[in-house]
This record gives C-alpha cells, structure tokens and sequence, in this order.
C-alpha cells in the first residue's frame, strides 16, 4: 500500500505541471480510491483474481487497454506481470 500512496503526489504534481495529459491508472479495487481526486485521470480496475490471472487474464488485460488507446505507459512496479503485459504492447513507448 505505501508505494501506491507514494505515488499520488507524484501523478498529482505531474497532472498540475501537464494539465492536456490525460492518465489512466491500472491499479487494484482496493486501491481506486487514492485516485479518485486526481485531475485527468482515470481509473483501470486491475482484476487479478479473476477476470486478469494467469497468462491468458493478462492478454484480456491487454486487449481491454489497446482499445483505449494508450500512447505511453510507466510501469512502477516492473514485476513479472508488467514485464509480460510490455510485450503484448511491442512499440509502445515505456518508462520505469
């Protein structure tokens, strides 16, 4: 959960110094609302006990986020299920 909470100032700073940025945060139920606040941003439910586990919930994971057009992607945790989703996005633009 710390690292979560550490990250809102982060994206809040980020969003007040590029307020034409529009941010969708992949992240956990129980974490949505550290986000809720956030100007510009936008929540992705991350459903990893059902709907997104395993290998083929992370590809369901991945088509569900293509179609919203993503342009970059910063991966803040670079765990294996990151590692996996960069490459279904091959030749997206990613930061860690």
């Amino acid at each position: 959960m710390g690292d979560v909470a550490m990250t809102v100032p982060v994206l809040r700073a980020f969003t007040q110094q590029h307020p034409k940025v529009k941010l969708t945060v992949l992240t956990r139920p129980f974490f949505v609302p550290f986000f809720k606040d956030l100007p510009n941003t936008s929540v992705f439910i991350f459903d990893e006990k059902q709907k997104h586990k395993g290998v083929f919930g992370l590809y369901k994971l991945y088509k569900e986020l293509k179609a919203l057009d993503i342009d970059k992607i910063a991966d803040l945790h670079n765990v294996l299920r990151t590692k996996i989703l960069k490459l279904f996005f091959f030749g997206k633009t990613f930061v860690q």
